[in-house]
This record gives C-alpha cells, structure tokens and sequence, in this order.
C-alpha cells in the first residue's frame, strides 16, 4: 500500500514499494528546472528526534527537468524493526544538501511532514501448513495459453502448470 495524503504524508506498508513525482516552486512562483549534477535527497527520521535517521537517499539528476521522480524499493521501506502497528516517522526532501542545501519539503509552519509506515505479514508459516505458496510468478505461454506458476518450496524452484482456456471468467 501507498499513498500520499493531502499534507504530503506518506503511507506505505513496511516492505513495498513508493514511486512518486517532486517538483518545486521558486521564491517567484515560477517551476523550479532542477539542472544536471543536482541531488535530490530524501530522508526519514525518528519522530521528535531528527539526529536519528532510518532513511537517506539521494536521487541524481541527469538532465533538466521540473519533475523528479522518487523511487523507494523494497528494501528502503524496510528499517527499523518489524512492527504489529502503524509508526509515525518524518521525512523532509533536499535539494543539494551536501553544496547548496534548500529545503523542498519539511517540518515547517504547517507542521510535520509524516511518514507513516504500516506493518507488513512478514514471518515463518506455523502450524505444519508448509504448502502455502507465498512468493508466485506466473508466466502465460502466448501461443499455448499454458500458465506456468513457479515458486519456492524447501528451497528448490517448484513449477506447476494448467491450460487456460479463451473466453472463460
């Protein structure tokens, strides 16, 4: 799950991916043209205290644009400890904050920029029930119709197959 609310909160359950596009506005209220060898920066921090940072990324850029596209993977989203309820961080995005800091997104006079990150099912199957399939990729044979399920099981890469047929559900 991923979202970003009005505010400019993020939400995003621990472990999946967040894509989303930054832009930024000069003092005169024209777009701002990020410039190639610019860095954007995205950082999360501990609420209430900014000196404990889980989350730093830095996003170069390559050509001019007015749009910066933010990509966290899964393993971004995955700090801290594993959670059974929502956690509050904050976040604040940089425009070159090693040379020429400027601040695009931050605390600020309306208040936090929160990053909210939910919990995610991540745990070893209980109960003997060592059938369940958790990680599946299906691949369609175009000519066949064939569909190809290929997981993991006890370590060893498992392949089950059915026909589909055209026209069904």
């Amino acid at each position: 799950m991923f979202a970003i609310n009005e505010d400019l909160s993020i939400y995003v359950t621990r472990g999946d991916i967040a894509f989303f596009d930054i832009s930024a506005l000069n003092t005169d209220g024209t777009a701002h043209v990020f410039m190639p060898g610019d860095i954007v920066r995205i950082s999360v921090c501990k609420k209430k205290d900014c000196t404990t940072v889980y989350l730093r990324k830095d996003f170069y850029i390559a050509e001019e644009t007015e749009v910066v596209g933010i990509y966290l993977g899964s393993r971004n989203t995955r700090f801290g400890e594993a959670i059974s309820k929502p956690v509050d961080y904050w976040y604040e995005i940089e425009l070159n904050p090693d040379t020429n800091p400027q601040t695009i997104i931050c605390y600020d006079e309306d208040g936090t920029r929160v990053f909210r990150l939910y919990p995610e099912i991540d745990g070893e199957v209980v109960g003997g029930n060592e059938e369940i399939i958790a990680n599946t990729l299906s691949l369609v044979d175009q000519e066949t119709g064939e569909v190809h399920d290929l997981y993991v099981s006890d370590g060893e890469l498992m392949m089950e197959s059915e026909q589909t047929t055209e026209g069904e559900g």
